[in-house]
Formats: C-alpha cells, structure tokens, sequence
C-alpha cells in the first residue's frame, strides 16, 4: 500500500498532524471511524508505513530537474485522489486497485440528526441532514465570503439553483434555508411559539384593530333606527435592528462545509431567539430591549395599585411555595372567553413548572407511578399547553408576574422586515488570531395592545387577551 496515498487521503479528511508519523496518522484514522481499504481488505496504517519503498538517489545537477518533475507528478496523482477519495495504485506502482476512505464528519452528523432531540428537547443538528448543512455552509461561503469558497462550493450552490449575488457584504437568508432557522429559535426561544411573526417590507406598520362594535337598540314598531358604527384604530408596530457576532476559527472554516454550517447557524438563530424572547416577555420599553414594552411590563405599567388592574391575578403568597392550585384557576377564569377558542396557552419558565405548577398537579391526586416516571413531553396545565420560555422568572419574589396566560396573537403583533436574518462577514477583524468574523442581523417589532384596563371600579375593570399571576 503506497504510504503518500493514505497521507493525502487523510488530509482530505481534515488531518493536519506530521506525514510521516504513522502513529498519529493512525490516530486520528481511529477517531475519526475511518476505514481505509485496499483490494477489499483493511489496511493496517502501522504495517503500511513500515512496507513503504526506500529509495536511494544519487542527486547531482543534472538529476534536480528530473527529480522536480516526478514530484510534481506525485503530488498531482495524489490532489486527485484525495479529492474523490479513490486511487488506482499497489504497492508496487504498477497496476490499478481500489482505495477508499469514509467521510466521517458527514456519517456523524446524519446519525446526530437522526437521533432527534437530546435531553433537553433540544435539537441535535441545526440542520435535518448533512447534505442541507453542506449546503448551507456551501452559501455563506460563496455568499458571505467569497475568497475562501472553493469550487465544489460552488458547484453545490449553482446545483442547488440559489443565489449567491453579494455586493453590499451581508446577503439575506435564502428561503430554503428559512425554515431551519426558524425552527432553531423555536426550540430555543418561546416567542415564536405564541406569536406569528409577520414578515413586512418596513420598518414601521400601522395594522387596523378594532375597538368596539356596533350598538342595538329597541326602537319598536315605526320607531326610528338610531345608526351606530363599528371603530377602530392602528396599533402601529416600529421593528428596530439586532445583532450578533461571531467569531470562527479558520481551521473550522478550512475543516467541514458541514461542521462550520451548524455552528453558525445554531448560535446565530439561538441568539436572536434569546433577544427575541426577552423583547417579547421582559421589555420596558428602554434600549436593552430594543425600545419594546413586552407582556409583563405591559400589564404592570396599566396602574400602579395592582388590585385595579384587570388581568392582574395576586396569588396566595409572596413566594412560589405559597401558590396555590386555586391561583392558577382564577388566572384561567380571568381570562375573556374568547380566549378559549384561540388556542391559550400558559408561558413560564421550566424551573417554575415543574417547582410550582408540576408539584400542585401530581399533590391533587388521581396520579399514578407510570404517569410520576414517564413525565409529560408537552407539559398541559387545566386544559392548556405550557410554553417554556427561559427568560421567564425563575427565583421567588414578591410582587413579581411569574405566569402569564392567554391567546397570545390577539393580545400582540410582530413583524420582522424583509427576509429575516441577514449574515455577513470580515476576516480583518481577527487578522492577527487567524479567525473571520460573522454578523448576524435582523429587523424584529413587537407591540403588545390588548392586555386590558385598570379601573378603581371593579365592574369597569375588563381583561385583555393575555392574562398574568403574580406573587403578592
């Protein structure tokens, strides 16, 4: 077996170590679950190196020529074979055998893929298979960063029918990569879950909604009919720019299409979920959130005296062992009955479903040790599902919203312009670390209307479509 041809097959497959160290080319053959045959049968990579040819030459002027050539052949020889991981060469040089080398990052990540989600119910892979992550990295790298994309890079995106036109240093998205992307921030992020995100064309939208309907009257028999007229307004929706940056090493990029596809897209899909999420939930309206009101700030800020507000449910202590299953059941009664035909759900943080609510459900008996062991995997709570969203509270104290509950479209609207995410990239940021740069970019507005009054007067007091308890 010719010692070269497992070197270059092996670099092809991201080895970087010494060429004629057969102990690490052995290595990282085993770590990788490579297996390198010929003739059909397993080549021992130890053995291998210790049956390669030696040979003595006598170098003189006239022979460097000569000897220049012969390598340059080699080496072409063996770029070839590498590059479709199959060699027509023997021991000896002289007749045509087969030689073939696994790929053992794409094996890795279907078998990753395939396996679903890990204990926390996150997704393994970003992507369904390799051959989408390929692609992916395939883009941003003719895309994003031309000077580093090869020609199989662009073979794959020109295969694949997707534009890679990029004059202004970022490029949007493409769809086919969209549902993804968004199924990462799903997993991730909670805001997406319980709301629709709009995709707009600008900044800022005003979206009609209506405030009151028309009025009957009993006008009897020839009386006259008093005209009324339903009303409305805009609620007007401002989408504002959010960042990330990430930095990958050049050895990533240079390694597996595959590997540096995932990485960037799950941490660039993870972070903005998390903006995302605390914007919807947790904005005050000031910078750190992007200028958003989100739901809790939104129902607290109605009045000062939460008693007066509407949707506003005081449970039965100050801490998260004082609440009560009857809390939870005023939170669901609170809510306007036409959130039970739009699909309500409950939005918490895990820590306090199963500290709270979890431990409330099992104490009310009729629960059996299957039911105890095997769990739920979609936590339901009095009739509603249960959306986990991380930046929820997750530690006691008082006067603090913990829960909220409702139909969660009819109480806000969210856009998000153009096509979603736009990524870019620079490797002169990172010159001297030999890494390149990536941004991530994207336009996202929420606008929270209908979470209802506050009066002093409790006849007067009407709840929105979302609903909150809150520690007293």
């Amino acid at each position: 077996m010719n010692w070269n041809m497992i070197v270059k097959a092996v670099a092809a497959e991201g080895y970087t170590g010494p060429t004629d160290d057969a102990a690490a080319v052995a290595a990282f053959v085993k770590s990788n679950n490579i297996v390198i045959k010929h003739n059909g049968n397993t080549v021992d990579v130890i053995e291998a190196h210790k049956a390669r040819p030696v040979r003595e030459i006598n170098v003189t002027d006239e022979r460097v020529d000569e000897i220049a050539v012969e390598v340059e052949r080699i080496k072409s020889r063996a770029r070839g074979a590498a590059a479709v991981h199959t060699a027509t060469m023997n021991d000896a040089n002289e007749s045509p055998a087969t030689f073939a080398i696994g790929n053992a990052t794409r094996k890795k990540y279907d078998r990753e893929a395939k396996s679903g989600r890990d204990y926390a119910g996150l997704k393994r892979t970003a992507f369904g298979s390799s051959d989408e992550a390929e692609l992916f990295g395939a883009w941003v790298k003719c895309a994003v960063m031309p000077q580093v994309a090869t020609a199989d890079d662009r073979h794959i995106v020109a295969k694949a029918g997707i534009t890679t036109t990029n004059t202004l240093g970022g490029a949007t998205v493409p769809d086919i990569f969209v549902p993804q992307l968004i199924e990462l921030r799903e997993t991730r992020g909670a805001a997406r879950q319980v709301l629709d995100v709009m995709t707009v064309g600008s900044d800022v939208v005003q979206m009609p909604r209506r405030t009151g309907g028309v009025t009957v009257y009993w006008p009897g028999e020839a009386g006259s009919i008093t005209a009324s007229d339903p009303t409305l307004n805009n609620v007007q929706v401002v989408a504002n720019k959010m960042t990330a940056f990430t930095q990958v090493s050049n050895e990533l990029l240079n390694d597996s299409a595959i590997s540096f596809a995932d990485f960037v897209a799950r941490e660039h899909a993870y972070a903005m979920a998390d903006k995302e999420d605390e914007a919807v939930f947790n904005g005050d309206g000031t910078s750190t959130y992007g200028g958003h009101t989100g739901f809790r700030s939104k129902i607290a800020s109605l009045s000062g005296t939460v008693a007066n507000i509407a949707g506003y449910v005081v449970g039965s202590g100050s801490t998260y062992a004082t609440l009560a299953l009857a809390d939870f059941e005023a939170v669901v009664g609170r809510a306007p009955s036409y959130t039970d035909t739009a699909n309500p759900v409950w939005v918490v943080h895990k820590e306090f479903y199963w500290n709270v609510m979890a431990r409330l459900a099992l104490a009310a008996g009729g629960v059996t040790s299957i039911e105890i062991a095997n769990g739920i995997r979609q936590p339901i709570f009095l009739g509603a599902p249960v959306v986990f969203s991380q930046v929820m509270p997750r530690v006691s104290a008082g006067t603090q919203i913990c829960a909220l509950y409702g139909a969660f479209n009819l109480a806000a609207k969210a856009i998000q312009v153009g096509g979603g995410m736009q990524i870019a990239s620079d490797a002169s940021v990172g010159f001297q670390s030999d890494v390149t740069s990536f941004r991530g970019v994207n336009r996202f507005g929420i606008t929270v209307h209908d979470v209802g009054n506050a009066s002093a007067t409790a006849s007067a007091r009407v709840p929105g479509a979302v609903v909150c308890l809150a520690t007293s």
